[in-house]
């Protein structure tokens, strides 16, 4: 049922919709360009180490990835984890990228846009002492 309210709004809106976004938005593009709406994705993630951690009354999801090579997409993989984690659990999320290659990483971890910032931690394991682990 509501997807057929969905579809009549749809087939409806988009004469409105410019117009409503100059007045109440007040943006006013210079160019206006279709996209696929359609945002079908199937996907399945395994995430190297996910913990539900209780530490100082606090309580939230510890995800960490070991990475051997500088991932070019890495940023928008952990975005991902992020955004699948929080809408199951809806708990804050604490992530680190444990990184284990032979020269430092290269990896963006961090993303600002109009109306998200996200970053997640990278640790050079190659930065640490094996004196620290003995």
């Amino acid at each position: 049922m509501s997807q057929d309210f969905d579809k009549i709004l749809k087939e409806n809106i988009e004469e409105t919709i410019l117009p409503l976004v100059r007045k109440i938005l007040g943006i006013e593009p210079d160019l206006v360009e279709e996209i696929p709406d359609d945002l079908q994705r199937t996907i399945e993630r395994k995430p190297d180490f996910m913990k539900k951690i209780t530490e100082n009354d606090s309580v939230y999801i510890l995800h960490v990835e070991y990475q051997t090579t500088d991932e070019s997409e890495m940023l928008q993989r952990m975005l991902e984890y992020f955004g699948i984690l929080y809408r199951k659990y809806n708990l804050d999320i604490k992530q680190y990228v444990f990184y284990i290659g032979n020269k430092s990483s290269k990896m963006k971890n961090e993303l600002y846009l109009s109306d998200i910032q996200y970053r997640f931690n990278i640790i050079n394991l190659q930065d640490i002492s094996y004196r620290e682990f003995i």
